[in-house]
């Protein structure tokens, strides 16, 4: 019973998610392990709006973007398409690629060294470029395409990060 009661926490949790987040403004989480013990370390959170096509369909806002910054170092920005669990993943395989990010100027930038990690979402190194330009700004335009990193696929995530 204790079972089942978990599993549907789990579902309607997954469900709901879009409704309960706090957009656009970053908070401070602390970090557990498996056993849900606390670790000492804590980590940044932002849940960001966009859309994002691929085969099924074209510019759905019915998207999330997460960014995950740990204090430890490095940040993982995971893509919810339909706005659901798991994380939509641009590679079938990690492998390196990069991201295109329009500032306010309306100026383009190119960053690599971003990994497509297999399991979802993307994986930037601390000390890169592209995490030190999201940690120090308030407005981006970040696009992602599949095809920078795969030779398959061809989803296309746009995000509006815009920290309040």
């Amino acid at each position: 019973m204790k079972k089942l009661l978990v599993i549907a926490i789990m579902l309607v949790g997954t469900f709901s998610l879009q409704a309960q987040l706090n957009y656009d403004y970053w908070e401070t989480v602390n970090i557990t392990d498996d056993f849900g013990d606390p670790t000492g370390e804590t980590a940044k959170i932002i849940f960001c709006n966009g859309n994002f096509s691929n085969s099924a369909t074209s510019n759905n806002d019915d998207f999330i973007a997460k960014f995950v910054d740990y204090s430890s170092g490095g940040m993982i920005i995971n893509l919810y398409e339909y706005s659901k669990s798991p994380s939509a993943s641009v590679t079938y395989k990690t492998s390196q690629g990069l991201i295109r990010v329009k500032i306010n100027s309306g100026d383009i930038m190119s960053y690599d060294d971003i990994y497509g990690l297999e399991n979802g979402g993307l994986y930037i190194e601390e000390g890169n470029d592209f995490l030190e330009m999201v940690r120090s700004s308030n407005y981006l335009k970040i696009n992602i395409n599949q095809s920078d990193f795969s030779d398959y696929g061809n989803s296309v995530y746009n995000i509006i990060y815009n920290v309040k």
